[in-house]
């Protein structure tokens, strides 16, 4: 398969190496590198560089494109629209854009072009968080029991608001896969203003009833990650350090010593997951599941500026659901607006100035456009069977 890289980052770059030592792919194309030429020529020589990246989107020799995040946010959202539309397959970082509604509107276009989207979310593939998810279960022959609360420990050197809610949204994926879906949030941070993500906590449940509990800390040795379960029947310890093996503690610690797994390529194991997505197969995490990362972490940020539990009510974005919606607004706001108007019409008409007569003419004919922009709901196909 020959892939092309689109902008980069650490994350699209780990990629584009990984497809670059793949026998049976080959990067062949890359744009919007930034600094990182001279990286991607190391190990992808034969690769052709472009400026302009919207011959992307016409070029038959590719057949899949990783896409990195983008400072410019408005640039990065118009170049993904582009390239779902276009329904290239995409492998995208995680988060690749950082606001939700960008993200549930490509997932509109993607409904409707089936562009395959993967997100890079090599933590929720690691064989130590598969094994951590089977330590726990309503079994009985559940090592540790129901699951009851997940802690998770970030250590970041860069405390930046947007580099916590970049480093939260790829963790809460991990907390989703191991405590289910979450509906409540509920942060705390010193001062709602950007500086206050540098100490924060957060709390998060849903209908499993397992509480998550996150926490943003300074670096001690290392940038790393500590994610704590607790079930009925103990706890386990999964240290996820940024360079090293990662490690699995659970039971007593004098009996059954901590698990090691070495040797664990993350690039392959999103190539694998992404033939998968092309194969017709269930792949994980979905698109939708990377939008329900990035609602979450825009949530902070309200729970912070209201100082309250934020609640919320996941649903399918369709272009269907989008005119449901649009004209239950606009007919709510009318049910408002005509006793007001009919109100000035009396007023109008007390005053004898003739425009008094043909208020509720007006009133009318508003109400019967309304009526008519109905039938722009024939315009959205349904869905087939």
């Amino acid at each position: 398969m020959k892939f092309a890289l689109l902008g980069a980052d650490p994350e699209a770059l780990e990629l584009a190496r990984g497809v670059a030592a793949d026998h049976r792919h080959q990067l062949v194309w890359a744009s919007d590198w930034g600094p990182f030429r001279r990286d991607v020529e190391r190990f992808a020589p034969t690769a052709r560089f472009e400026h302009a990246w919207e011959s992307l989107l016409v070029s038959d020799d590719i057949d899949a494109v990783i896409v990195a995040s983008s400072a410019d946010v408005d640039a990065a959202a118009d170049r993904l629209r582009k390239l779902v539309q276009s329904g290239k397959p995409l492998l995208v970082s995680h988060p690749v854009h950082p606001s939700m509604l960008i993200g549930y509107e490509l997932d509109m276009i993607r409904q409707e072009t089936r562009s395959p989207i993967l997100p890079y979310a090599p933590t929720r593939w690691h064989p130590a968080v598969r094994r951590l998810a089977a330590l726990f279960g309503a079994e009985p022959t559940a090592p540790l029991g129901q699951l009851e609360q997940v802690i998770i420990e970030r250590r970041l050197a860069d405390r930046s608001a947007e580099n916590v809610r970049k480093h939260f949204a790829r963790d809460v994926g991990l907390a989703r896969l191991l405590g289910g879906e979450l509906t409540r949030l509920s942060a705390m941070a010193p001062t709602s203003a950007p500086s206050g993500y540098a100490s924060l906590g957060v709390q998060l449940s849903g209908p499993a009833n397992v509480l998550i509990r996150y926490s943003v800390l300074p670096v001690e040795r290392e940038a790393a990650a500590r994610v704590t379960a607790i079930g009925g029947g103990g706890k386990a310890e999964l240290l996820m350090p940024a360079e090293g093996d990662w490690s699995l503690a659970w039971g007593e610690s004098d009996v059954q010593p901590p698990e090691s797994f070495p040797d664990w390529d993350p690039a392959a194991a999103a190539l694998d997951q992404f033939a998968r997505l092309l194969a017709g197969e269930v792949a994980h995490p979905t698109w939708v599941d990377a939008c329900r990362d990035i609602e979450l972490a825009d949530s902070i940020q309200r729970s912070l500026d209201k100082g309250r539990t934020v609640e919320l009510h996941y649903e399918d974005y369709t272009e269907d659901g989008t005119f449901k919606g649009t004209m239950t607004s606009l007919g709510c706001a009318l049910l408002w607006l005509a006793p007001l108007v009919l109100l000035v019409g009396i007023v109008l008409g007390q005053m004898g100035l003739p425009i008094a007569d043909y208020v509720p003419h007006m009133l009318l004919g508003v109400l019967g456009i309304f009526l008519l922009l109905q039938l722009l709901r024939l315009a959205v196909p349904s869905k087939s069977p």
